[in-house]
């Protein structure tokens, strides 16, 4: 039997299944290449916009925070000049009140004893170191308030309450110190009122109304009328 044909169609078949394959690999290589570069291209553009729009949320949001903090935290400082005074007030009081005692004919150690620190008994002795310790914070706090002299924070507003400096009656003479205390917190939820009131002789003035009582802010007397008005505002408004 004669099977020329049958062979023939056969290698026919593999040859054109072979071309076909050929043909279709060579059809898609390209395609799938050119693909694959649109998605690399794709994905560099799509990272770069996602890095830049990150960009601009995080400087939208630290710019969206300083303007809250800047209206929500203010600081209100004592005037220059007037902690220039009051340091160099202080320096002098320390430096001049350790002179008292001296004399010129007496000798190194009188002077010593009469002005620094007395040894002859236990009493006078105490005494002595008690005065020392007074000089001392008197020249202390003057060089710091002149080291400070535009830092000195007098009050503070935030949106939990009302910071400022308040003169104990137990300071006395020693109520330039004061600045060297830290802040009173009174909360909003305490305040019952607060307002300005005129004084003929010391001019406006901050009275604090909580419920422990009134009271005048002495240490904030040296703000200006508008940063009073501004504390009670900003005190009314989250408080009151």
């Amino acid at each position: 039997m004669y099977s020329g044909p049958i062979f023939g169609s056969m290698d026919f078949d593999a040859t054109n299944k072979q071309v076909h394959n050929n043909f279709k690999n060579r059809l898609h290589a390209p395609i799938t290449n050119s693909c694959r570069i649109i998605n690399a291209s794709e994905r560099i553009v799509i990272l770069r916009c996602s890095q830049f729009i990150r960009s601009l949320y995080l400087d939208m949001k630290r710019r969206k925070l300083a303007a809250t903090d800047s209206e929500t935290f203010i600081n209100y400082y004592l005037p220059n000049w007037r902690s220039i005074i009051i340091g160099s007030i202080l320096i002098l009081m320390g430096i001049s009140t350790c002179f008292i005692g001296y004399h010129p004919h007496n000798s190194l150690k009188e002077n010593f004893s009469a002005m620094v620190l007395d040894f002859k008994d236990v009493f006078r002795f105490l005494v002595s170191l008690f005065m020392l310790l007074l000089h001392l914070s008197f020249i202390i706090g003057g060089f710091l308030l002149l080291k400070n002299s535009r830092k000195v924070i007098r009050a503070r507003t935030d949106k939990k309450g009302l910071y400022f400096k308040r003169i104990e009656k137990k300071t006395g003479s020693v109520w330039a110190l004061a600045d060297l205390d830290a802040l009173v917190f009174v909360p909003y939820i305490q305040i019952v009122n607060i307002r300005v009131i005129e004084s003929n002789w010391l001019g406006p003035r901050l009275e604090l109304e909580t419920f422990q009582g009134k009271e005048i802010l002495t240490m904030l007397n040296v703000l200006s009328r508008k940063q009073k008005e501004q504390i009670c505002q900003t005190v009314k408004e989250f408080g009151i």
